[in-house]
């Protein structure tokens, strides 16, 4: 999960890492943080908060000097209004310009998968593209059981040092995967004041931080969640048991998809969209989750209207017990009542996967007639999509 800019100076300020003092704008209001009232002083940094990088490179960062007040204020009309970068903006931070400075350095420390990790990145000549340009990037690896001492013998600047033992802090207390400063200024006093933020956390551990009271992220597609997306996040969250509605993203088909599997399951995606279909919804349900939480999510999916298929598809399961998890479906369709000719095709296979076969079979016999196909591990799922897609083709009925 990445944090807005001014989400991640709320931790440095946290940690005890200093900020240049800012205004949070919105279509609501101009508010300082914790509603402290200062007067920012121009020069003032305009800053679009958008969950991208490369702002400054694409024009979302606008200095402005005494007397153009009015140019600024309308500057950050036309970003609340009109947008930045195809994108709908709902936040602009506006900082007082930092003095004083007298030097910028780069700091980022983020979790490495190649050194099963945490790696500190430090440059002593911060700004944009530092990280392409590789200039004095110097990599260290952190051994998390003496992260005091591998910083201390890396900055001689007992300053600085202190700085990166406090990002350190922001990183491991909040299940950080990056946490970078770019730039972080060197003032002529010697402290150190934080320019940006680019924080990512780890939102698995969300449940260990009940203090996160962060703000409503844009979903893929720059937009808000919609109100299927949110209520598949309340369905994920039901038990720690499996994933079922994690990743939920509406989408503007009438094919409803639930899928186990993510990789296999975007060429399924591909081959329904290269038949000519367009699904209505992408999600996946996998690692074992409960029956119930199986029966909301189809709920959910078979929620939207004039939806013309369902298509229940995965590979191979290991651990998922697939008896428990297709009764949820079952449980979910029935509730739902859809037309007795609407095509409902299931391709599965792993742990109990025939005895769950035989249930659906007796289940589809008990409520009437339901069109329901299934395709067991002996049937690839691109072999399924193809009876699917002359399914939905052929029958002109929607849920």
């Amino acid at each position: 999960m990445r944090l807005y800019e001014f989400e991640g100076k709320q931790l440095f300020v946290s940690a005890g890492i200093p900020i240049p003092t800012s205004k949070l704008c919105s279509n609501e209001t101009c508010s300082f943080p914790g509603g402290v009232p200062v007067t920012l002083s121009f020069p003032v940094f305009a800053k679009v908060q958008v969950l991208h990088g490369n702002r400054a490179q694409r024009g979302g960062v606008m200095k402005f000097a005494e007397g153009e007040e009015s140019a600024y204020k309308l500057q950050v009309d036309a970003w609340l209004n009109v947008g930045w970068n195809h994108e709908k903006v709902e936040y602009v931070l506006v900082e007082q310009s930092v003095k004083n400075i007298k030097k910028e350095h780069y700091i980022s420390i983020r979790w490495s998968t190649k050194e099963r990790g945490p790696v500190l990145l430090y440059a002593p000549h911060g700004g944009t593209g530092v990280e392409e340009r590789g200039e004095d990037l110097e990599h260290h690896t952190i051994d998390i059981t003496k992260p005091k001492d591998v910083i201390q013998n890396i900055f001689k600047n007992g300053y600085l040092a202190e700085t990166v033992l406090k990002v350190w802090d922001v990183f491991y207390k909040n299940d950080a995967s990056l946490v970078e400063i770019n730039p972080l200024f060197e003032l002529e006093d010697g402290s150190f004041i934080a320019g940006d933020a680019k924080i990512e956390l780890d939102d698995v551990a969300s449940f260990r931080h009940p203090e996160w009271n962060l703000y409503p992220k844009r979903s893929p597609f720059a937009r808000k969640p919609t109100s299927m997306e949110e209520r598949a996040k309340e369905i994920n969250a039901m038990d720690h048991r499996g994933v079922a509605g994690a990743s939920f993203f509406e989408l503007d088909g009438d094919i409803a998809i639930m899928a186990s599997g993510g990789g296999a399951s975007l060429l399924v995606m591909d081959a329904l969209l290269g038949s000519g279909l367009k699904p209505a919804n992408y999600t996946e349900y996998s690692g074992n989750p409960s029956r119930e939480k199986v029966m909301e999510l189809t709920k959910l999916v078979l929620s939207k209207p004039n939806l013309r298929g369902l298509l229940v598809i995965g590979g191979n399961a290991n651990f998922t017990d697939i008896f428990e998890t297709l009764t949820g479906v079952m449980d979910g369709i029935e509730q739902t009542k859809p037309h007795p000719d609407y095509p409902i095709v299931i391709r599965r296979g792993g742990p109990r996967w025939e005895e769950a076969f035989e249930m659906v079979r007796a289940r589809t016999t008990a409520a009437g007639k339901l069109d329901i196909t299934l395709f067991g591990p002996q049937t690839s799922m691109l072999e399924a999509v193809p009876v699917f897609v002359q399914k939905v083709l052929r029958n002109g009925n929607t849920r």
